[in-house]
């Protein structure tokens, strides 16, 4: 069974109350598994109104769908809107965090090991995706069925059900609420004067790059950031030329997509990424080791006494790549100033067109977009590929020493090195977190854990 899938049904002894027994499953795998305290047993479903989690899944649909998981530590105002456990009403609900990945929703259950008092712990642990369309059939199919059990609130149910669903069948009304939603506001609360400037730089930059925009600075200095993202490229002279490296990866295209290199329903970012960094490496007879610089700045299309004399722009808010009228060649403004940051940052900037088949603009930040991720993880993979890295490294327990050889070696940051070992289950979340902490703290790229 794929997707996701909500089951009602009755308690096991009639109640007068609204009620009943939940179980939510993501593709087969059961995320309300728990253990309940009074029968001293597992169960599979929790106990509560199905119409409270009715409401919350139409009040934050359009966030749940398209608001990204935020690039630092959560907030409750993003918790209230993507993790189940804030629907709270007086009973335990299990702390299943759902956010936007593009065509994808990402879903995270772990499990609680909380001592307070409570009926129940949830034990489920999952992190994964699934295709968006998955999700929306899975919420609709309980939506509809819910109401059987919710005779108090049944009418009001099927009104905002099918006010959601008349939303997502118009185009207009679906991207004012996609815009809202990525730039972190609930439904009809972002300033009418932003939307419209919002939609002004839609009609000039494109769809995508505004979103990427929404989501890489939410709230309301949005426009104003991207604003100055692109003052910053038209003061900066780095010109790049993508267009053999993208060629070059688009000659190989994945074997789970039919038209496009890096679109899929099931494949997460991360991994796509890793694909198509190695299928380069290979279609550009790359060998194993380091990326000397010649060769990145052959394959990004830079000539060699510009390289070592890119321009760093500090203050912008993020990274932009901005594709010449009528040219195959592109504008770039970069923030990094430390040469292992900037090949990232290039290798970043390669990967966004690649991503985006060289779209007319792209951006290049901390945020946790389905594009942000494959950027960071195709620039990983280039510079230091995994299977490289284990044999440099040369052991299963790498020290300190070990991160800052390696870094050298490959001509990353450590953050980079730190981050592919801990990716890859080479060292635990503690052993990371004690080495970044020790390590060096600017202009290290971070990279998020896979998902």
């Amino acid at each position: 069974m794929t997707g996701l899938r909500i089951t009602v049904k009755d308690l096991d002894e009639p109640s007068t109350a609204e009620i009943r027994q939940i179980g939510i499953q993501a593709d087969g795998r059961w995320l309300s598994k728990l253990y309940r305290f009074s029968s001293n047993r597992e169960d599979q479903f929790l106990h509560a109104p199905p119409s409270h989690l009715a409401f919350w899944v139409l009040d934050n649909w359009w966030r749940i769908f398209h608001e990204p998981e935020p690039p630092g530590a959560v907030t409750a105002e993003w918790l209230l809107a993507h993790e189940m456990s804030s629907i709270g009403g007086g009973y335990a609900w299990p702390p299943i965090r759902l956010w936007g990945e593009g065509d994808q929703v990402g879903i995270r259950m772990r499990p609680e090991y909380c001592d307070s008092p409570a009926p129940v712990r949830f034990e489920a642990s999952h992190i994964g995706v699934i295709p968006a369309v998955h999700v929306e059939a899975g919420f609709d199919a309980f939506l509809d069925r819910v109401r059987e059990h919710a005779t108090d609130d049944s009418a009001t149910l099927l009104d905002l059900h099918r006010q959601v669903r008349r939303e997502r069948g118009d185009p207009g009304i679906a991207l004012w609420r996609t815009v809202e939603a990525k730039l972190g506001f609930d439904v009809d609360e972002a300033p009418a004067e932003l939307m419209g400037r919002l939609a002004e730089l839609i009609d000039e930059l494109g769809q995508e790059a505004v979103s990427e925009a929404c989501i890489s600075r939410q709230g309301i200095g949005v426009a104003q950031a991207l604003e100055k993202g692109l003052r910053a490229v038209g003061d900066s002279r780095t010109k790049l030329d993508l267009s053999t490296a993208v060629a070059a990866a688009e000659s190989h295209p994945a074997e789970d997509s039919s038209s496009c290199l890096v679109r899929s329903a099931r494949t997460p970012p991360w991994k796509l990424a890793e694909d198509v960094a190695g299928r380069l490496r290979e279609s550009l007879a790359v060998p194993a080791g380091p990326v000397p610089n010649w060769r990145l700045q052959n394959l990004v299309g830079v000539s060699a006494h510009h390289f070592y004399r890119i321009r760093s722009f500090r203050s912008i808010p993020y990274g932009v790549r901005r594709r010449d009228s009528a040219q195959s060649t592109s504008t770039v403004a970069l923030r990094a100033s430390r040469p292992a940051a900037k090949r990232f940052e290039l290798c970043r900037v390669l990967g966004d067109a690649i991503w985006s088949g060289n779209d007319r603009l792209g951006l290049i930040s901390s945020a946790n977009s389905a594009r942000q991720k494959f950027q960071r993880a195709f620039a990983q993979s280039f510079l230091c590929p995994f299977r490289d890295l284990l044999d440099y490294v040369g052991t299963d327990s790498p020290t300190p020493d070990d991160v800052t050889a390696a870094a050298h070696w490959f001509r990353v940051s450590e953050r980079v090195i730190q981050t592919t070992l801990a990716n890859k289950g080479v060292i635990d979340q503690e052993q990371f977190e004690q080495m970044v902490a020790a390590g060096e703290t600017t202009d290290a790229p971070f990279v998020p854990a896979y998902a």
